[in-house]
């Protein structure tokens, strides 16, 4: 992270920063095992990384958390990737079907197996170091989850009115983009080459 915020401030250039949080894992993990959680985990880890561009970079942050940097990429391509991700997630126990015993399994959980994203970019005003990023994108974390989970959402320092399902609006300090928005258009990144 240093060394990219270093890369941005230096050559003017955007970066982005989405922490993916696995909906809901410890009470999976505990219902289904560890080695379930441990096939959900590392089948995560795949689809992420060929979602990803070669230069961006995914790394496990804490229990059910990834961190996904984005460099050269503005806010509203972070959002798109980071709802690709969010759509991603929700397939992951279908492709786990190959696992062995994984039938029972899988009618159980694949409803249930979904992410929350919180997205920060640079330069933005409240992003200014990278602890400023890092801090903004857990904000939008917590904001997704305080939401309903299974959403992304973009960080900002200005408040916003956003209303839900049934019209009642709230005030806040980062935007959402729920299941099946991409506010910034499919055509609006370019993921490049997949990586395996």
């Amino acid at each position: 992270l240093t060394s990219e915020f270093r890369r941005a401030e230096r050559y003017a250039a955007p970066l982005s920063l989405l922490l993916v949080d696995l909906d809901r894992f410890r009470s999976l993990n505990e219902t289904f095992g560890h080695q379930w959680g441990d096939h959900l985990l590392q089948e995560s880890a795949r689809g992420l990384r060929s979602l990803l561009r070669e230069i961006d970079m995914v790394a496990r942050f804490g229990g059910e958390e990834f961190a996904v940097l984005l460099p050269e990429t503005d806010a509203a391509a972070a959002l798109s990737v980071a709802t690709r991700v969010r759509a991603m997630i929700e397939t992951v126990p279908a492709r786990l079907s190959e696992t062995p015993g994984a039938a029972a399994w899988e009618a159980e959980l694949k409803p249930r197996l979904t992410a929350s994203i919180g997205v920060a970019s640079c330069p933005h005003e409240g992003t200014a170091t990278r602890g400023q990023l890092l801090a903004a994108a857990e904000s939008a974390l917590r904001r997704a989850k305080d939401e309903g989970r299974n959403r992304a959402v973009l960080f900002s320092s200005q408040p916003e009115v956003s209303g839900d399902a049934a019209g009642r609006q709230s005030i806040s300090g980062t935007g959402a983009a729920k299941p099946g928005d991409d506010p910034a258009g499919e055509s609006a990144f370019c993921f490049g080459q997949p990586t395996r």
